[in-house]
């Protein structure tokens, strides 16, 4: 567990590649030779399900046996074979694409140079408040050395 983080959230975002490196750097060949059986026990029962078995010269069954990448699922290329994929997308799609994408870089920029401008108004009025609050200490501290008397409601 020292090659984890303490985290359980941060555990469970790992990649799988990095957790099986992990372990294989701290069990080593008996990790892998378990790995192997479970994968060539998982081979077996998908041939014997799916029916794969076939005639080949004991050459090429040999080199088959020994190779463990065998998969009957759809790999990562029958997805960018799909409509949606972005690899099929016709020139008028990706010029809008485009398009859309700048605009919204365009309403981006625009409102930073709004918050921007918001930004110098509060100085600005953070400025004279700081102002009326140094003359109100002031007044006050007139009032309180004598050197100012209030005469009437709002006079001095």
């Amino acid at each position: 567990m020292d090659t984890f983080p303490l985290e359980l959230q941060e555990r469970e975002k790992f990649p799988r590649q990095y957790v099986i490196n992990a372990i294989y750097t701290l069990a080593g060949q008996q990790f892998r030779a378990w790995v192997d059986e479970l994968v060539d026990r998982r081979h077996l029962e998908i041939a014997e399900s799916k029916q794969l078995y076939i005639e080949l010269d004991p050459e090429v069954a040999e080199v088959f046996n020994q190779s463990k990448a065998v998969s009957t699922s759809q790999g990562s290329s029958y997805n960018l074979m799909k409509a949606c994929a972005k690899r099929r997308r016709s020139k008028k799609q990706i010029q809008e694409e485009a398009l859309q994408e700048e605009m919204q870089q365009q309403e981006i920029r625009r409102k930073i140079a709004r918050i921007d401008e918001m930004e110098a108004q509060y100085a600005l009025v953070k400025q004279k408040a700081d102002r009326v609050d140094a003359i109100d200490n002031a007044v006050v501290a007139l009032k309180a050395s004598g050197l100012l008397k209030q005469t009437g409601e709002d006079s001095f």
